[in-house]
């Protein structure tokens, strides 16, 4: 999947399609609600099935988790047939959008949508977001980002690869903080030497 542009949608009333069952399913369906989609929930489905499911649904957008490859491909081929998007979780070749990385319990989450905000509370929210950032998060991100898919493969359950993402995410933190540490020392030491 090639880079995505970041963009705020309002779903409230609208129609989501969640197939799937387990956590994963449950855990976007939840999302979804609190966004304010309708979700019509499915816990499974058989190739051929979809298209008469869209017929009768007409979802704004399809989202599945089963673990069957030949059925996320053909759900997947027919969404964007009919330029509805679709999200197979975990598989983002097969991703028309995805789903950013939310935050939860002690963590801040900061979402700020231009229709509902002023644009200068939205600026300034972008503005306190870049300069909170550290300036090697677009290497760390595109990092994290080619490491994905081993993740996916070596931990197949989502609290697993959640953690080994935050572990390795520590490690690069203390790494950069480490090699900051060491620079300060030289820079240090030379400017004792003048």
């Amino acid at each position: 999947m090639a880079a995505c542009f970041p963009m705020f949608v309002n779903l409230e009333g609208k129609k989501v399609l969640v197939i799937g069952q387990g956590k994963v399913a449950s855990h976007k369906e939840e999302l979804l609600r609190e966004y304010g989609a309708q979700v019509i929930r499915r816990l499974s489905l058989s190739c051929g099935e979809i298209e008469p499911l869209l017929d009768k649904e007409d979802p704004f957008l399809v989202v599945i988790s089963l673990k069957d490859s030949a059925v996320e491909r053909e759900v997947s081929l027919v969404c964007r047939k009919r330029r509805i998007p679709v999200n197979v979780v975990d598989v983002p070749p097969l991703c028309t959008f995805v789903f950013p990385s939310i935050a939860r319990d002690e963590e801040v989450v900061v979402a700020v949508s231009s229709s509902g905000n002023s644009p200068l509370v939205s600026q300034m929210v972008r503005d306190l977001a870049k300069d909170a950032l550290p300036p090697e998060i677009g290497a760390v991100n595109a990092l994290m980002g080619d490491i994905r898919k081993d993740i996916i493969r070596d931990f197949p359950d989502q609290a697993q690869r959640k953690e080994a993402f935050r572990l390795i995410l520590s490690e690069m933190l203390r790494i950069r903080d480490m090699l900051q540490t060491r620079e300060a020392e030289k820079e240090e030491r030379v400017s004792k030497q003048h």
